[in-house]
């Protein structure tokens, strides 16, 4: 038997008498090439065609002889065809095999990159997609009557507490002035309603945020002064944005907020039920006609008369079971269990002062 392998250079003894004077048969396969160097004399031995050039292909091949024939008797030059002989007449051929398919080459696709994780505070909430309304009444200076798709509801917005025109806090004159301004703001009516946390309150009124083509009206009311920034949990979506107008506004005295008066502090112990009013300017204060408001009961009581603080005095003013040179007129004035913050607001009803609880929300 002869083996051939591509790619090799290989002499095979193909199979004959032992015989040293032997015709002999030499197979050379060069890469893909098989040449047969001189034809076989002997009967019952393999023999080769005469010389006629042949190509194999690179399949691997065999070659058998009914007569053994030794390797030093193989050499030629030849390049024939090559079969398996049956008989001594057959010549050797090398039978081709289908040319062999490279396997295709697979380009993975590109790794998609990780997005990494945010880190820092989260991005800011977005309001939803809003509903378009039309403004039938402006009530006050944070509630608007609205028609939505043919019915009306009263809308109350989210983020602020305007003056009331009944208020007890000498702020009546402020009420209308805020409700002017909401009304300027609404224009010919056509504003955008957005939802928060929760969509009704306590006596069905929408709370929502009033937006005006990119105006938030709740923020420009906050800018000018006219509302004060009140949350209502879990409605927060603007906090920050009312809360930063407000500061803006107190630091210019616009709308409610009075101009700073020098000297002037206040101290609120919720616990203890009282509040204390300081001078500690150089010059005496006249608070005669001014008032002190707890917010959330919307409860005040009104200093009286020739009241005067000296530079360096004090004022308390008590409630419940306290004591103070004021009382406060009711029993229990502040809400130790949610935010109930202070002002202390001129008799036109502007705030000098304001005390943002810090202790609870609501």
């Amino acid at each position: 038997m002869v083996g051939v392998f591509l790619g090799a250079v290989l002499v095979a003894a193909a199979c004959g008498p032992e015989d040293p004077d032997a015709p002999v048969l030499t197979v050379t396969v060069r890469a893909t090439r098989l040449e047969l160097a001189t034809p076989l004399a002997t009967a019952g031995t393999l023999s080769a065609a005469p010389a006629s050039a042949a190509t194999a292909t690179s399949a691997p091949a065999s070659i058998s002889s009914a007569t053994p024939a030794t390797a030093a008797n193989l050499r030629g030059t030849a390049t024939p065809r090559v079969e398996p002989p049956t008989t001594a007449t057959q010549a050797a051929t090398l039978e081709p095999q289908p040319p062999r398919t490279p396997a295709p080459i697979v380009t993975p696709p590109p790794a998609t990159p990780l997005t990494p994780a945010p880190t820092g505070a989260p991005a800011p909430r977005q309001p939803p997609a809003g509903k378009a309304a039309r403004v039938v009444q402006v009530i006050d200076g944070d509630t608007l009557d609205v028609v939505v798709d043919g019915v009306e509801h009263t809308v109350r917005l989210l983020g602020i507490d305007a003056p009331e025109p009944d208020d007890t806090g000498g702020q009546a004159a402020l009420a209308e002035q805020a409700r002017e301004a909401l009304a300027a703001l609404v224009g010919d009516g056509a504003v955008i309603l957005n939802t928060d946390g929760e969509p009704l309150d306590d006596t069905g009124r929408l709370l929502r945020h009033v937006m005006r083509a990119d105006v938030v009206l709740s923020v420009e009311l906050a800018r000018q002064g006219w509302v004060r920034s009140r949350e209502y949990a879990p409605n927060a979506l603007f906090r920050d944005a009312i809360a930063e107008a407000q500061h803006e506004a107190r630091a210019a005295a616009r709308g409610r907020w009075a101009p700073p008066v020098a000297g002037l502090a206040m101290t609120v112990d919720k616990i203890a039920e009282t509040v204390v009013i300081s001078n500690n300017g150089g010059a005496p204060l006249d608070l005669s006609g001014w008032r002190l408001v707890s917010l959330r009961g919307a409860q005040a009581v009104e200093i009286p008369a020739g009241t005067v603080l000296d530079p360096g005095a004090t004022l308390t003013v008590a409630s419940g079971s306290s004591q103070g040179d004021v009382a406060f007129g009711q029993q229990h004035a502040w809400h130790n269990e949610y935010r109930d913050s202070a002002e202390l607001r001129r008799p036109d009803g502007r705030v000098a002062l304001y005390w943002d609880d810090p202790a609870s929300p609501g």
